[in-house]
């Protein structure tokens, strides 16, 4: 059921006419592979976040459970 879905007809389709290929999709896996491991590496070599910042960023509004549990 793979060729019903969306991307693997652009892909047939971009094919098709030329605009894309093989090897050029190759190529941008890997690239992309590359920079996201390298990303992956980069992140998990930084020390850990404090603990004090686990819910900043996560909630536009934080919650009152979650503000008792940080008084805690």
């Amino acid at each position: 059921m793979e060729e019903a879905r969306p991307i693997v007809r652009t892909f047939r389709r971009l094919v098709e006419l030329g605009a894309w290929d093989t090897q050029r999709d190759e190529a941008l896996r890997t690239e992309l592979l590359d920079e996201i491991n390298a990303a992956i590496k980069q992140a998990e070599a930084l020390p850990p976040p404090p603990i004090d910042t686990l819910f900043d960023d996560v909630y536009e509004q934080e919650s009152w459970n979650l503000a008792e549990q940080r008084a805690e």
